[in-house]
Formats: structure tokens, sequence, C-alpha cells
């Protein structure tokens, strides 16, 4: 069973300035992150605190009130309170991330997932796919230390342990810590196990495998020719859910105000959920009738439609935006983040209107990155909320999500009699192969057979 008393928060705080983890106005976050975890474990069935780690993580991120740089937080902090601060306690169920790396190739958790981040962001992956790809081999880590026995039970020839509560050599009085080597095979072996015990989609097995043969090449610098043979899953061709035109109308009429210009936004413009939440107000073209999408999928940027009929709405939105503004100004607080090295280049650009989010979050936070109290955009688990209750008010039996609202925006531009080439280049899609699938769709919608059964 976990345990923590006041003491050993005082302790945290004070070893996180020390080894300079954080800078020293953000240890009391830490601090508090790590006693909510405690407080939230409480109520959990006993596990290893990586599995109550994931639960909390979980449960943060279902919570419309936590912003998605706040999780990360939280999951950076109480893996500091265990991997590091308590890394010797012995009365804490370990798990693989107290395995090490060493020369030979060895896993130690931190020093691995340091190399893996600092590789993501030299090739400027987003931040998102880096989020993924750690939670990944977060999990291969827990699954072979499951695997190869690792834990408090691993312990020496005689069971003792050194002061700190690691495996101690019976005869050496030595350190004696468990190795084990990531292999091709292992990473074979998790694969398979994902598919066969998890029963996993065909996506979430291929994300899973993208991330390991990342690590695999980028960290461990091991050989993986044959790995991608008979490993990829193949995915079936899938039919998009798509809303009828009535069904997108009924679906507005249920939603007032900024909910209303959010789903009218994204099905107007056929715009990614996070792509949504990014959008900042110089990315409005009011003469010409385009939204500007940067750094989007693949951080292409491109454009696409604005309504005409949510220009009157989103110009009372901007009176709004310009008020609040005003008071973050004031308040000290008007500063957003900006990517890449444009902070510096430009030094006033932050806090320029220009800049500033079109759907702010309600409340400044500390964003981590920066160690500022700033204003970060709309979370997206509150745009997927929003989309989800307004169509289950509006009594639309299909199962809607902010996709959904893409999906019906291309396969509408093609009842209209849209070219394909064009409705590519709105959605932002690489190949035209991809947004045939919606012809398919279409069919169905057009020009359907008459059933044999009808024709008796």
């Amino acid at each position: 069973m976990l345990g923590m008393n006041d003491s050993q928060l005082d302790e945290f705080a004070e070893y996180l300035i020390r080894k300079s983890m954080c800078k020293d106005g953000n240890a009391k976050y830490y601090v508090y992150w790590v006693k909510n975890f405690f407080r939230e474990a409480q109520n959990w069935p006993p596990d290893s605190w990586e599995l109550l780690l994931q639960r909390y993580v979980n449960a943060l991120n279902d919570n419309p009130e936590i912003e998605a740089w706040q999780v990360d937080q939280a999951d950076k902090a109480v893996r500091l309170y265990f991997h590091n601060f308590r890394s010797g306690d012995s009365s804490i169920p370990k798990s693989a991330a107290q395995l090490t790396l060493d020369d030979d190739g060895c896993v130690i958790t931190n020093d691995l997932l340091s190399v893996i981040r600092q590789a993501l962001r030299i090739q400027h992956y987003s931040y998102r796919t880096e989020q993924t790809y750690l939670d990944w081999i977060r999990r291969f880590l827990v699954y072979v230390g499951s695997c190869n026995g690792c834990g408090s039970e691993n312990a020496g020839d005689d069971g003792s342990r050194d002061g700190s509560g690691r495996p101690r050599d019976a005869d050496s009085g030595t350190d004696l810590q468990k190795k084990v080597h990531i292999t091709e095979q292992l990473i074979k072996d998790y694969i398979a196990w994902l598919a066969l015990q998890k029963s996993v989609a065909a996506s979430t097995q291929n994300q899973a495998f993208n991330a390991l043969l990342f690590m695999a090449r980028r960290a461990l610098n091991l050989k993986m020719e044959d790995l991608e043979k008979g490993i990829r899953a193949k995915a079936g061709k899938k039919l998009p859910v798509v809303l009828t035109p009535e069904e997108v109308k009924k679906v507005l009429s249920f939603a007032k105000g900024t909910r209303e210009l959010i789903l009218k936004l994204m099905y107007g413009g056929g715009l990614r959920l996070r792509e949504l939440c990014r959008l900042r107000t110089k990315d409005i073209d009011f003469d010409n009738q385009l939204i500007f999408v940067r750094s989007g999928k693949g951080d292409k940027d491109r454009s696409t439609l604005l309504a005409e009929s949510a220009i009157p709405q989103l110009r009372e939105h901007y009176k709004k935006l310009r008020d609040l503004h005003e008071k973050d100004v004031q308040a000290g607080c008007a500063e957003v983040y900006l990517p890449d090295a444009l902070a510096r280049k430009y030094k006033s650009a932050a806090v320029q209107f220009g800049w500033y989010w079109l759907f702010p979050s309600a409340q400044p936070s500390m964003d981590p990155r920066g160690g500022k109290i700033r204003r970060h955009h709309i979370s997206p688990s509150v745009v997927q909320r929003i989309v989800r209750d307004t169509a289950k008010e509006a009594g639309v039996e299909k199962q809607v999500s902010p996709h959904t609202l893409r999906h019906s925006f291309a396969t509408h531009l093609l009842l209209n009699g849209v070219d394909l080439r064009e409705i590519q280049e709105y959605l932002g899609h690489s190949s035209v192969e991809t947004t045939m699938i919606y012809t398919h769709v279409v069919k169905t919608m057009r020009n359907r057979a008459k059933s044999p059964l009808d024709l008796l």
C-alpha cells in the first residue's frame, strides 16, 4: 500500500529545488499534484503506483477544468516523486519503471524517456505525438517488467537489501540490479500481446508499433530490418459516420452562443478538433471568407472555407475577445504561447491581439513550458463534450464526435458537386485517395438502388 505524510511532501519540495528539477516557484504545484494523487488513490484498489498513476491521469483528462499541460505536469510530478525522490523505498510496489539503462542497452526509464523526448523534439514531432509515444513506451516497460519478474521481489541471492531498499548481493555487498535487454523479439511479443490478449484495434496496434520502432531506432540504436514484417496490422476500410444536412441543422439549432459558433466553424470549414482549438484571431480572413489553419496535421498550413452565415456571430465574438484581452493585459497574463522561436524573435507578439486564441480557456493557468501564467486555448475535451452533448440534446442517435462534423463537411460538398481535388485541399489530405472515401458515402446518399423487396 502506498504511503505518504506531510514531512515527506516538504522534503520532496526541497528535493525538487535542490536538484533543479523545476523552477523554485513551481515546486508547490508539483507537491499539490502528488498530494492530490494520494488522496484519489485511497479510493482505488491497491496496485503499483504506475497503474494507479495511469488511472489518475485518465481521471484528470476527463475533467474539463483541467488543461492538457496540467495533466502533463501532474504526471511528471508523480513520476518524479516515485522515480527519483522515493526510488529506494522498499515499501513501494516496483514496476518496470525501476529498470536501468547501461552501455549495453539495458532499460532505465528516466534516461530512456529523456533521450526519446529529445529525439522527437529534434525532428519536430508534434507535442501530441510526443505524449502518445512516451505513453506507449511506458506501457511497454511495464510489460517488460511483468514478463521478467522485475520488482520488489527481485532481491539478491539472500533476499537482503541495502539501506536505500535496493537488492544487495549477499557475497560482495554491492547493489544487485535486474538487467533486461530490449530486443526485436521482445517488441514483437508485446505487439502480439496487445493484439491477442488486449484485442486492441488495428490503428491502436500500429500506433504502439510506431512508438516502439522509434524507440528502438532513435534511442537504443537497434537494427530492426525485419521488425515491420508481419507486425503492422492491416486495417479494413471503414466508412465514416456522416450526418445528413437535416441532422446538422437540427444539431446547430440546439446550440447557442460560443457553442454554436464552435460547431459552425468545425462543420463549415471541415476543421479537425485540435485545429479548431489552436485557431488564433489572425487566422480568420473575413474579406475572403477563409480560415487559415497553421501547423495542422503533418505540420502543414492550409486554408479552408469560412461560412458567410457564421460571420456576423463571429464578429460579435471578436468584440468579447477584445474585452477579455484588455482585461488580461491589465492583469499581466495576456501573453500567449508562440511556436518555435517567435517569442524571442518578436518580443511583443505574444501579447498582441492577433495572436490571441480564438477560443481561449475560461481561466489563466501556469504554463509548464515557460513557467508563466497564461491563458491557454480551449481544451479539446471541452469541445468533444460540446459536440457530444449537443447531438444528444438534438436527439441524433448516431455516434457524433468533432470528426463527424468534418466527415459531414466533405460529404456534403461532394453532394453539392464540388470537385474532389478542391475538397482534398480544404481537408488538408496528402493524397486524394484519402478523400475518395467520401465518394463511397455519397453513393449511399445519392442514386440509391431500389431494394428487390420493394419491387415485389
